[in-house]
């Protein structure tokens, strides 16, 4: 992919190295990860991956959950309201309705 004739053994040595470290990580660092495990400038690192082509795969976008599984019914009646539809909150004995 990248020409390569012109380069020195410390830069030849740095491009195994972070082509190395690249298909280690599962295609999945980018140039900062590379940079830290790799001892080689952020720069040097950066311009290997243009010249080879690299670049860090993303996460896929997670789909928001949704519980809907159909049509949904009819709201159930009221427990809480009398048959004149006034709130009833008195309850006779303790934890009671």
């Amino acid at each position: 992919m990248g020409d390569n004739v012109g380069d020195t053994e410390e830069r030849a040595a740095a491009r195994k190295a972070a082509i190395e470290a690249f298909e280690a990580s599962g295609g999945t660092y980018g140039y900062r990860r590379i940079t830290a495990v790799v001892d080689v400038g952020e720069w040097t690192v950066r311009d290997i991956m243009r010249d080879e082509g690299l670049a860090a795969r993303s996460a896929k976008k997670r789909r928001r959950y949704s519980s809907y599984e159909g049509e949904i019914s009819e709201a159930p009646p009221n427990l809480l309201r009398d048959e004149r539809g006034k709130h009833h909150f008195h309850a006779d004995d303790p934890n009671e309705l």
